[in-house]
């Protein structure tokens, strides 16, 4: 086992030792990935017994909206619904649901097909940004036993969304 020293008072001693008289040092009962919705105070960190790996999302609310903007997207929307209204609007709801109730499964799993290039990535896409790819709250996979099955990829632990893409 590695000891990993510092420079301290008396020559090199633990890291440990150092974090030990840290004044500022944190202890948690637990390590917990707890989604909660934009404006919710994190009471499980800042009550100090809970580490949320939960960092929140990257976009912002808006109080009103440029259609023109997000017209592109509603398009692409659109044509993975199939041109229908219906299953647009359902398929937004969907997606809108895990920005607002993040922490709330969405119970249903929506499956987009069709033929490479029609924007289902491109959607993915989209939606990871607004996540915040950086906290790398999408896990993709082509390889079903990955996510199915005995044993549950340890990869999909902290995901809020998973994509299966053509297998």
């Amino acid at each position: 086992m590695r000891k990993y020293q510092v420079p301290g008072k008396k020559g090199l001693e633990s890291i440990h030792k150092q974090l030990e008289c840290d004044p500022d040092q944190q202890t948690f009962a637990r390590v917990d990935f707890t989604p909660f919705a934009d404006g919710e105070v994190d009471e499980m960190r800042t009550k100090g017994n809970v580490f949320n790996t939960f960092y929140g999302f990257s976009a912002n609310v808006l109080d009103a909206c440029d259609l023109e903007f997000i017209e592109p997207f509603l398009t692409l929307v659109y044509n993975l619904a199939g041109r229908n209204q219906e299953c647009m609007d359902y398929l937004l709801n969907w997606q809108a649901q895990i920005f607002q109730r993040p922490a709330t499964p969405t119970e249903c799993m929506v499956m987009v097909k069709g033929p490479p290039g029609t924007g289902k990535d491109t959607w993915v896409d989209i939606t990871e940004a607004i996540m915040d790819s950086s906290h790398n709250y999408v896990y993709r996979t082509s390889v079903a036993g990955e996510v199915v099955g005995p044993f549950n990829a340890a990869g999909i632990d902290g995901k809020i969304m998973t994509v299966f893409n053509e297998f």
